[in-house]
């Protein structure tokens, strides 16, 4: 599952922008942001927009959303249907998220790590930071067993109900945990979907005493999800890392008892910057006594 699909407002309903961070500043420049505010708008429910639609989407004028899609168009992050005159995503977009993730030195540090861990496992090994009030998925490594949750690098899902997110709101100053779960959308994604402030807070709570968050298909139905958060070198956690596995596999008690320790010992491996020469072993070990009846 991606972004929460959002649907093009009708002309009847005008879209609720906010003032983005840091705007009042003057440094902000308003036209770039508007510019990106037009590229945002695109995902899976809006995948190829005309400038009506585009207009309406990010309540920009038509004529503004015109030169700042041309400009996008021009420079290659926008493609132009020759017929329909509908813009969609240009490959091009494509180029930054790649140099962003070959980038990050946490990336890169976690590719051998999660991979050694999957390979063992068996099961889809993950890593995630918190972007606005989502999870940004970065690492994916999947189950070598058929899934029912089919999620791709770049995929955005709500803090507040995914196992990772709410490891890293538990772990985040409290002040900057209870700002995204201020602005989050507290929806119902599952039956099983926590969504009462004084109950997210109760299992964020938790997750600070264990160190570790299991979620039950509180966004899709059958995953079962167990993560633990990784610190930078400051001591702020920065990421989090993540084991999902079919409930027709794993028990919620089971995940409990055998995958938590393996997540942990992946969160403290990676926030340690450096793992150590014997860190592939030290996995296998875990992932093959996670592995036992």
């Amino acid at each position: 599952m991606a972004k929460m699909v959002k649907t093009v407002p009708t002309k009847s309903t005008a879209p609720v922008i906010q003032d983005p961070p840091g705007s009042g500043s003057g440094l902000f420049v308003s036209s770039f942001a508007k510019g990106l505010r037009v590229l945002e708008t695109f995902d899976l429910g809006r995948r190829s927009l005309s400038l009506s639609q585009l207009a309406e989407a990010t309540g920009l004028d038509k004529s503004g959303v015109q030169r700042f899609t041309y400009t996008l168009h021009a420079l290659g992050y926008l493609h132009k249907d020759p017929i329909t005159k509908h813009y969609s995503l240009g490959p091009k977009t494509l180029q930054l998220g790649s140099t962003y993730l070959r980038s990050d030195d946490l990336v890169e540090r976690a590719q051998p790590l999660l991979a050694e861990c999957s390979n063992a496992l068996g099961e889809t090994v993950n890593l995630a930071r918190i972007d606005e009030t989502d999870i940004v998925y970065l690492i994916r490594m999947p189950s070598r067993h058929a899934v029912s949750v089919d999620l791709m690098l770049g995929t955005r899902l709500p803090a507040f109900c995914s196992a990772m997110g709410r490891v890293m709101l538990a772990f985040l100053p409290r002040d900057d945990a209870q700002e995204i779960l201020d602005r989050s959308t507290l929806q119902n994604f599952t039956p099983h979907t926590v969504t009462t402030p004084r109950e997210l807070q109760q299992r964020m709570k938790d997750a600070r005493q264990t160190g570790f968050v299991i979620t039950d298909q509180e966004i899709h139905i059958g995953d079962v999800s167990v993560a633990a958060p990784v610190f930078d070198h400051t001591g702020r956690v920065a990421a989090a890392v993540g084991i999902a596995v079919p409930n027709s596999r794993w028990t919620v008690t089971r995940v409990r008892r055998k995958l938590a320790p393996l997540a942990i010992h992946l969160g403290q491996t990676l926030s340690s910057q450096n793992p150590g020469p014997k860190w592939a072993d030290q996995i296998r070990s875990l992932a093959a006594v996670a592995l036992t009846p």
